[in-house]
């Protein structure tokens, strides 16, 4: 509840718009460059746009944390690679082939680079850090990133609503934060 009350405050105390809760990712990305958001939270894939926008001075930091000390667990999308059985060895196999290619080393380097992510392997991503010192804070938050799934695995699809739907009531004055998030967990 503490963060929707921060963010449900900024809304609040004019802080950030009114509008945010229709926002999207681009959305907040393309207020930030226009210079109506003086900061924004958004992930690697926007380093294209942002790097491409003239004049505009940034920088990439980690997420902020509560207190001094207190551990920083970032959402981790949810792509993975799999091969299912399907009873065919020889399509199996080639899948498997397929994803060992992707998967490897300079591969994962280019294909995360080039679609603005971090690779999954630690290394390369320290490369990519290295090659992209505004990837830095990319890839020193996945170190202690939780996959959305995690927890909830199937049942991830139903919290997500209730947050978002607890984010909008709350965030349009429909409810405070702590009524947003009961009427959420209730439906």
């Amino acid at each position: 509840m503490g963060a929707l009350d921060f963010v449900n405050g900024l809304v609040q105390d004019g802080s950030a718009s009114t509008s945010v809760v229709n926002w999207s990712q681009n959305d907040v990305n393309d207020q930030f460059i226009a210079g109506n958001a003086a900061m924004m939270i958004n992930g690697p894939w926007n380093m294209p746009s942002l790097q491409a926008a003239e004049g505009l001075n940034f920088d990439s930091v980690p997420l902020p944390v509560p207190s001094a000390g207190d551990e920083l667990v970032a959402p981790l999308g949810g792509e993975t690679f799999t091969v299912p059985n399907t009873d065919d060895p020889a399509t199996m196999a080639a899948a498997g082939d397929f994803v060992a290619c992707v998967t490897a080393d300079e591969n994962q380097l280019t294909m995360a680079t080039g679609r603005g992510a971090v690779p999954s392997d630690s290394a390369m991503a320290e490369q990519a850090a290295a090659d992209n010192p505004l990837v830095a804070s990319f890839v020193e938050t996945v170190q202690s990133a939780r996959a959305r799934t995690a927890l909830l695995g199937e049942d991830w699809p139903e919290a997500a609503t209730q947050i978002y739907t607890a984010v909008q009531l709350a965030l349009t004055g429909s409810a405070t934060p702590q009524e947003a998030l009961e009427q959420a967990s209730a439906g």
